[in-house]
């Protein structure tokens, strides 16, 4: 029984670290951040430069980041009848070039916010969920250009 001494300390240890790397710095990016939810809505109040207000966001909301992720991976493959990874490339090569710095510097916190709460999601992930409207006529566009029929509800 002695033994368990030191492997009780080192368990102590270990979790009293996971709590740490679990909650935010209170000097860090969500200092002047909060979430609080009201009457059925989810009320966040963000503040700082754009990269922090993703930042902000991503952490604050990244449960239902998580899960708006997966409907939209399931509504663009099923819907637009395209593998995610054409709408990570389109996120890509189509749509970031036309996106602002501000706007880049927004998205990019957002990922790193997810990052920071264990959310497996890129860049191309969350450019592609913004423009997922977009798709529709994307898909279409293309589909025209090379004289396919378009693909149904686009």
């Amino acid at each position: 029984m002695k033994q368990s001494g030191p492997l009780l300390a080192l368990l102590v240890v270990v979790c009293g670290v996971g709590l740490l790397m679990s909650k935010p710095d209170p000097a860090g990016p969500i200092a002047n951040a909060s979430r609080a939810e009201k009457k059925g809505w989810i009320e966040v109040r963000l503040e700082g430069s754009p990269r922090e207000l993703g930042y902000q966001h991503g952490w604050l909301l990244f449960a239902e980041i998580e899960d708006a992720l997966q409907v939209t991976r399931l509504s663009l493959t099923h819907d637009g009848k395209r593998d995610w990874d054409f709408s990570r490339g389109a996120a890509k090569t189509v749509f970031w070039p036309g996106i602002p710095p501000e706007y880049r510097g927004e998205l990019e916190g957002i990922v790193e916010g997810l990052t920071a709460r264990g959310v497996k999601a890129d860049i191309w992930d969350i450019v592609a969920h913004n423009a997922q409207i977009e798709f529709g006529y994307y898909t279409a566009w293309l589909d025209r250009q090379s004289g396919k029929p378009a693909a149904s509800g686009a």
